[in-house]
């Protein structure tokens, strides 16, 4: 994108508008302190015609993101040393039966399926992943007072952030009645978006793929290619909108 914006600003190309790049840092873990703050700042421009993610996509133009509610879920016990570990209330195994339900959410929640087009080797579905990170325990021979994990669910744009978050803190909820103590923090939390795969942004971006799209194999002139696809890309937008 750097080398689009570069080479339109050297070949003086005429543009009816501005192209603004925005980079920022913890995309992966939420964007609070990223793109977030720059809207809650005014500092995105809401009226732009349209916004491009430099996502690799293998030349396949998407044009929607699945949303995503991602937790820490702490479980709690008592400690003991394993001599007396009847004396104990051990957070490890009650953990474990947090998960089993989870699992099972998990296996429905995975059975749905988006019909926006993903590209070839991006599964369709749903997910929901269990245990990206976990820990607990102070020694291997003392009852664990406190377990945690983390749930990442992934939702595709057909479904709705309000009800598939009920539904996961539902669970939590039920582990609760059933006597496990627990406690979670949702640390991302995002509704999924799409646009219009037939609107002028996609077909702007769709014909520069096709004119300037990557072989398959990684080379410098790749990189002159993308750059390519996305200056070709903002001529056309900015123009067309003349």
């Amino acid at each position: 994108m750097l080398y689009a914006i570069l080479a339109l600003k050297q070949l003086k190309v005429d543009l009816n508008g501005k192209i603004r790049l925005t980079l920022v840092p913890n995309e992966e873990t939420g964007g609070t302190d990223g793109t977030a703050w720059l809207a809650q700042h005014g500092l995105l421009d809401s009226d732009a015609l349209g916004m491009l993610l430099a996502e690799p996509t293998s030349g396949v133009v998407w044009n929607a993101n699945r949303g995503a509610i991602s937790l820490r879920v702490r479980v709690f016990g008592k400690s003991a040393h394993v001599g007396l570990q009847h004396q104990g209330e051990n957070a490890f195994e009650r953990m474990h039966m947090v998960v089993a339900k989870l699992w099972k959410l998990k296996h429905e929640v995975e059975q749905h399926t988006t019909k926006c087009g993903a590209g070839s080797g991006h599964a369709s579905n749903s997910t929901l992943m269990l245990g990206g990170e976990s820990g607990g325990g102070t020694n291997f021979n003392v009852v664990p007072a406190e377990c945690w994990f983390t749930v990442d669910r992934r939702i595709n744009p057909e479904e709705n952030l309000a009800a598939e978050k009920a539904r996961l803190l539902d669970v939590l909820e039920s582990c609760k009645r059933d006597g496990i103590p627990l406690e979670w923090e949702v640390f991302q939390e995002g509704a999924s978006s799409a646009c219009d795969k037939d609107g002028l942004l996609g077909e702007a971006l769709s014909q520069s793929v096709r004119s300037h799209g990557p072989n398959e194999y990684v080379d410098l002139r790749r990189i002159v290619a993308t750059a390519a696809i996305y200056a070709v890309t903002a001529i056309e937008m900015l123009n067309a909108s003349a």
